[in-house]
C-alpha cells in the first residue's frame, strides 16, 4: 500500500505541478535539444555582458547551433529597477554582423535596449518595427531584406556578431512557442542578406 501510494503521489505531482516542465522535456527530446533547469542552465556567452551582474539563466534548451533561454536580469540603465524576464532564442550564424535589429514598435522593452544603437527610422521597411543599427550599411541591408515580413509584430530581432537573437519575451515559454520561434529562426537565416 505504501509503495502504491508513493507511485500515485509521484504520478499526480508529475502531471499537475510539474506539467510545464514535463512538456518542455518532451519537446526537447523530440527536437534533439538538451533541457536544463536553473541549477545547470547554460546561457550563450553573448548574454553574460548584457548587465552587471550578468543575467541569471532560469531555463535553457540547447542543440548544436541554437540556444533557447529564459533569463532574468536587471533592466537597461534608466529603464526601471525591477528584475525583468526575457525569452530569447540565440542561433549561431556563419558570418559576423555589426549589431543591427528590429524592435517591435508596440513593445515597451526590447533586448536592443541593452546596446548603444542608432535608430534608423527612415530605413525601416514597415511601421511594425523600428530599425536600429551600429552601422548604416548593415541596417540598410537588413531593412531592404524580407526579414521584417517574416517577423510577427511582437517578436524582436537582433544580429550581433555571429549571433541571431529573437526576443519573444511577450509570449509564453512553452513548447508551442518554442516550435514557432525555432522555425522562424530557420526561415530568417535563409533570408538574411
Amino acid at each position: 500500500i505504501a509503495a502504491s501510494s508513493g507511485i500515485f503521489w509521484l504520478l499526480v505531482r508529475r502531471w499537475t505541478t510539474q506539467r510545464h516542465w514535463l512538456a518542455l522535456q518532451d519537446w526537447a527530446d523530440e527536437n534533439r535539444f538538451k533541457l536544463h533547469g536553473e541549477d545547470r542552465a547554460v546561457g550563450p556567452e553573448l548574454l553574460k555582458s548584457l548587465s552587471h551582474p550578468p543575467p541569471k539563466v532560469l531555463v535553457s534548451l540547447n542543440d548544436v547551433d541554437t540556444g533557447i533561454v529564459q533569463i532574468e536580469g536587471w533592466p537597461p540603465k534608466g529603464r526601471g529597477t525591477d528584475l525583468v524576464r526575457w525569452n530569447l532564442l540565440v542561433r549561431k550564424l556563419e558570418r559576423a554582423w555589426p549589431t543591427t535589429g528590429f524592435r517591435p514598435a508596440t513593445s515597451g522593452r526590447s533586448i536592443l535596449d541593452y546596446f548603444q544603437l542608432e535608430e534608423m527610422g527612415a530605413m525601416a521597411p514597415t511601421e511594425r518595427f523600428v530599425l536600429y543599427g551600429a552601422d548604416a550599411r548593415s541596417a540598410r541591408a537588413l531593412g531592404k531584406s524580407s526579414v521584417a515580413a517574416l517577423l510577427p509584430a511582437d517578436v524582436g530581432l537582433m544580429l550581433v556578431g555571429e549571433n541571431l537573437v529573437l526576443d519573444f519575451s511577450s509570449r509564453v515559454f512553452d513548447p508551442l512557442e518554442l516550435e514557432r520561434v525555432d522555425a522562424l529562426a530557420e526561415q530568417i537565416v535563409l533570408h538574411l542578406p
